[in-house]
């Protein structure tokens, strides 16, 4: 038996095809259809299930699987993007995605009202964004009263999705940790935030746990897909909440890495008390009984070596296209010449600000050290050494707060560099388990779709099935040395530029 995977992420749409055994039988990808006009970012749910839909149907074709041989399907979802609906379940308006910042204001006015350490003991949010549920919610109550009276639910996408699939409305749980209007420790709604925003829960469909079986596909859901009336839809989960099912981190002593454009270090954790008096680690709901999901975000990882590519590396550029070879393995490959500790060349990869496990969102990135022997193939290596002391970072905070893990789970594009897999483990005197899927989501999402239909009796069973690891990079002692005092340096270097 196959399984369906929709992933509707920020920028890519995925549709994967999944067999029982893990394996990757087709992945289509789409572009989000999102549009930016100054600070306003949304995604136009019509044409979001058009993209859903053709990625479906393509994602089938070129797997050659039989529509009757797919059991079941699930769909996960980025965090916090919402849509108005009316009474006919219709969209009222476009989704406002979790980038948006233009509820700046109303933001400000929340925080001013709720204590940051108040919003984080019941809801688990770190930092209050503008473009979070609630202070979008807040900005249309002030500037479009008549959806935000008129409207019959507020639900995130992938709520609206399932419903065009299957027909039903709910709101699962493991999604709305994120919202702001979950209270994470009472473990129902948070009611003093309702009462803030005017706003009742009837608001909000009927939560459920993640992952169920919500019904089979309509029939007119089934003629749009071409896919088999009698399959069953189930309810997924978070992006994040999937990748860590996808990786198999599914106890506490595993850390979970997600390297692509931004990193994720990921934990279950079955007991949040020990996190919530230092308020550094962001808490999402699990698919598993007991569990959260604990995270802390950096806002640039591989985007830093993306922005190197496009500013310095124009003819590696043109020899890619020539000869058809990736141009980050030109890039990476002239990195490994260089030693460790890059032969005193420091890079902060704070490109965008950041945001955990601090505040600061003026930080910009910083290249120190330079001198006239440093080459290009310095400034790559430093690039990849910076990413790894902010990866120790993460792994530090994790112990101080009383977790131990024993080794990290790596997925992501950045898992694709050989280098920068050993730089992370040296770095962190940690291993890296590296897995045969790079799409951690997608798998997750196959694996909640496995569970939902019966065909697992536990979330265990269907990652023992279906998670597969490949290499497993263990740290060389060698360097350690210098990469010991390059990350005492990264520290004292990050403290004294975000002072300025």
């Amino acid at each position: 038996m196959d399984f369906l995977s929709i992933d509707l992420g920020t920028s890519t749409i995925k549709a994967g095809l999944v067999s029982e055994a893990g394996e990757i039988l087709g992945l289509v990808k789409r572009e989000s259809p999102i549009s930016l006009q100054g600070n306003l970012v949304e995604f136009d749910l019509e044409e979001g299930w058009k993209r859903v839909v053709s990625s479906i149907r393509e994602v089938v074709t070129i797997s050659g699987v039989n529509p009757v041989e797919i059991g079941g399907l699930s769909v996960t979802c980025q965090g916090q993007t919402f849509v108005a609906l009316d009474d006919h379940y219709c969209p009222m308006r476009n989704a406002i995605v979790w980038l948006d910042k233009r509820a700046v204001k109303e933001r400000d006015e929340i925080l001013a009202t709720f204590q940051e350490d108040q919003i984080y003991a019941h809801t688990g949010i770190v930092l209050l964004s503008p473009g979070m549920m609630i202070c979008c919610l807040g900005w249309m109550r002030s500037h479009e009263p008549e959806i935000y009276q008129q409207a019959r639910y507020f639900v995130h996408i992938a709520d609206y999705i399932l419903y065009r699939l299957s027909g039903q409305l709910i709101a699962e749980r493991a999604i709305y940790y994120c919202s702001g209007l979950y209270d994470i420790t009472a473990d129902t709604w948070w009611m003093d935030m309702f009462d803030y925003l005017d706003l009742s829960p009837s608001k909000l469909p009927p939560l459920f746990d993640s992952p169920i079986s919500i019904s089979t596909l309509t029939p007119q859901a089934a003629r749009e897909t071409g896919l088999n009336q009698s399959m069953q839809v189930v309810s997924g989960a978070l992006d994040v909440v999937a990748s860590v099912v996808g990786a198999g981190a599914i106890m506490e002593d595993k850390v979970m890495l997600n390297l692509g454009t931004t990193m994720q270090t990921m934990m279950t954790i079955f007991d949040i008390k020990q996190l919530l008096p230092k308020r550094k680690v962001s808490i999402f709901g699990h698919v598993l009984v007991g569990a959260n999901v604990g995270v802390l975000w950096r806002e640039t990882a591989g985007f830093s070596l993306r922005w190197f590519r496009d500013a310095f590396c124009g003819e590696e550029m043109k020899i890619a296209a020539e000869t058809g070879m990736d141009v980050y393995d030109l890039i990476l490959s002239t990195a490994e010449k260089i030693p460790a500790g890059s032969d005193g060349l420091l890079f902060l990869p704070n490109l965008q600000g950041t945001m955990l496990p601090e505040s600061h969102p003026e930080a910009r990135g910083v290249t120190w050290g330079i001198s006239p022997s440093h080459t290009k193939a310095h400034f790559v290596r430093a690039i990849l050494e910076g990413n790894a002391y902010m990866l120790r970072e993460n792994l530090e905070i994790m112990k101080q707060l009383g977790f131990t893990f024993n080794e990290i789970v790596a997925t992501g594009g950045g898992t694709r560099s050989r280098l920068w897999n050993q730089i992370n483990a040296d770095v962190t005197g940690t291993s890296l388990h590296l897995l045969q899927c790079n799409d951690s989501s997608v798998l997750g999402a196959a694996i909640f779709a496995a569970y939902g239909t019966g065909l697992y009796e536990s979330i265990a069973e269907g990652c023992q099935r279906m998670v597969h690891k490949a290499n497993l990079v263990t740290p060389d002692p060698f360097p350690q040395p210098a990469y010991d005092e390059g990350y005492r340096r990264y520290k004292t270097l990050f403290q004294a530029t975000t002072s300025l």
